[in-house]
């Protein structure tokens, strides 16, 4: 019987005392945190990979990792994605 390992992906946002936001996503309990400015971001190459059209570049190195989606929960503004692969 084959065993398999889950990953769970998700946007994370936290505003900060001083009126910044930490953007970012999560990969299970890992927060990958870029902090925006306003409208702007810093030069962050996790950002640009987050802000893609649809995230897709990230969602392309998940699945180059051998990781295969099986569900998408949420809306389009905060989804969160579930892959599995086999151990």
């Amino acid at each position: 019987m084959t065993k398999w390992e889950y990953l769970v992906f998700s946007p994370h946002e936290k505003t900060t005392e001083w009126g910044g936001v930490l953007a970012g996503y999560k990969l299970n309990d890992k927060k990958i945190l870029f902090e925006v400015d306003s409208q702007f971001a810093r030069d962050d190459v996790n950002y640009d990979k987050f802000h893609s059209n649809g995230q897709n570049q990230i969602l392309n190195e998940i699945g180059d990792e051998g990781w295969e989606l099986i569900k998408i929960r949420g809306n389009e503004r905060t989804p969160t994605y579930f892959f599995k692969r086999p151990l």
